[in-house]
């Protein structure tokens, strides 16, 4: 099994408002999980760009929101 690191991300409300919602729903069980999800899901779409370097991305990306 994977070892699991933490990883601390600031966002807007609006992100943090719809990942609660879901959690809320039972559309998903965390909001961990939904992330998980979202990087799989990005690191399936761009297959030439390596999961470090998105996720760099994606943090620089929530950060400047």
């Amino acid at each position: 099994m994977a070892v699991r690191e933490t990883i601390t991300v600031s966002g807007a409300p609006e992100p943090h408002g719809f990942l609660g919602e879901r959690v809320h729903s039972g559309r998903c069980g965390s909001v961990s999980g939904e992330v998980r999800a979202a990087l799989r899901m990005l690191e399936q779409s761009e297959p030439d760009v390596p999961l470090d370097k998105k996720s760099r991305f994606l943090a620089a990306d929530l950060k400047a929101r």
